[in-house]
C-alpha cells in the first residue's frame, strides 16, 4: 500500500512524500517515507499557469479580432470579437472552419499566406472580405506565420475598418460631386 502526499513547510519549501507500508506475513509492520523537494517545480509550474491564464484573458479579451490558422486555412483558435467580425457572434461557430467557407473570394488569403512564406510576418494589410452572405467587410489585419512542430501557423489580429472606409468614400464622393444635386462638381472635371 502505497501513498502520496504534499509538504509545504513554513519556510516556503514544498516536498512530494511518498509513504510505502512494509508488510510482514500480510500484516503492516511499518512504512517507509521518502521526500522529495519539488519547491522549484511547483514554482514554476505555477508561473505558467498564471502566464497561460494571462494569455487566454488577452487572448479572450481583446477588443481586435484574434485567430490562429493553418496555412490551408483551417481556424484553429478565435476569439469572440473575430466571430463577430465575420457576423457569427461566438468563436464556436467559427473554430474548425476553413477561411474558404467564411469567405467567397479566397485569392488574398492564398496571397498572404504566400508572402508571409517568404517574409514571415505582414503589418497593417487592408482587406476588403466579402463574407458568404455578400456583406463585405473591411479589414485591418496584422499576421504571423510560425513554426510549430512540423507545422506552420498563421497568428493574426484584425479589427475591423469598414464605418472608416465608408467614411473615408463618402468623403471622397462629396469632394467630387455637388452635395445637393450629386452630380460631379468642378473639381471631378
Amino acid at each position: 500500500e502505497q501513498s502520496v502526499d504534499v509538504v509545504e513547510l513554513n519556510d516556503g519549501r514544498v516536498f512530494d512524500r511518498v509513504s510505502i507500508a512494509r508488510l510482514l506475513d500480510g500484516a503492516v509492520v511499518g512504512r517507509v517515507w521518502s521526500f522529495r523537494e519539488v519547491t522549484e517545480k511547483r514554482r514554476a509550474e505555477a508561473t505558467i499557469l498564471a502566464s497561460e491564464r494571462r494569455y487566454r484573458q488577452l487572448f479572450e479579451r481583446n477588443a481586435a479580432g484574434v485567430y490562429r490558422a493553418t496555412t490551408d486555412g483551417v481556424i484553429i483558435d478565435c476569439n469572440d470579437a473575430f466571430a463577430r467580425i465575420l457576423k457569427l457572434e461566438t468563436r464556436e461557430r467559427v473554430v474548425g472552419r476553413s477561411f474558404d467557407e467564411l469567405f467567397l473570394d479566397s485569392s488574398e488569403r492564398e496571397a498572404i499566406v504566400d508572402t508571409l512564406r517568404d517574409g514571415g510576418s505582414l503589418t497593417g494589410v487592408e482587406l476588403a472580405l466579402t463574407l458568404q452572405d455578400g456583406s463585405k467587410v473591411w479589414i485591418l489585419e496584422n499576421v504571423t506565420m510560425i513554426r510549430e512542430g512540423d507545422l506552420d501557423i498563421l497568428e493574426g489580429t484584425m479589427v475591423d475598418i469598414s464605418t472608416l472606409k465608408r467614411a473615408e468614400e463618402q468623403m471622397e464622393f462629396q469632394a467630387y460631386h455637388d452635395v445637393l444635386t450629386l452630380l460631379p462638381n468642378r473639381r471631378m472635371f
